[in-house]
């Protein structure tokens, strides 16, 4: 008797707890398996979505190089830039032989929000 009392008691404790876990998750029509594996690809994708974002940093680093000032003197400065035909660019705004404006996005083919964060980190730089 005291043994089909700890089954059922055991049975209606799982029971409970698999209710509790199945509001947790938000999804009572689905396995545990089936849970695990959404949670799994959904990790996979966010990762995916990191490896996106790092390559697109990759693209963008810093060079320590000699520059011309406005008076024509060089200055040894660190500029952030891409490469882009065999040029590094460090002002995105500009042609590659800086004579011309130029749209990033059009020209380059980086977004606008890469453009300004190239032009504001070399402006900080550059003073």
């Amino acid at each position: 008797m005291n043994e089909l009392n700890e089954v059922k008691n055991n049975d209606f404790i799982s029971n409970i707890l698999n209710k509790q876990i199945q509001k947790l998750i938000g999804k009572s029509d689905k396995s545990h398996r089936e849970v695990a594996k959404e949670l799994k690809n959904q990790q996979t994708n966010e990762e995916k979505q990191m490896e996106q974002t790092n390559k697109k940093l990759d693209k963008f680093y810093t060079e320590e190089d000699y520059y011309l000032n406005n008076d024509g003197s060089q200055v040894l400065e660190t500029r952030m830039g891409f490469e882009w035909k065999d040029f590094f660019i460090t002002e995105p705004f500009s042609s590659e032989c800086g004579r011309f404006e130029v749209d990033p996005t059009k020209y380059y083919g980086i977004t606008k929000d890469e453009a300004d964060m190239i032009e504001k980190y070399n402006t900080i730089r550059g003073k």
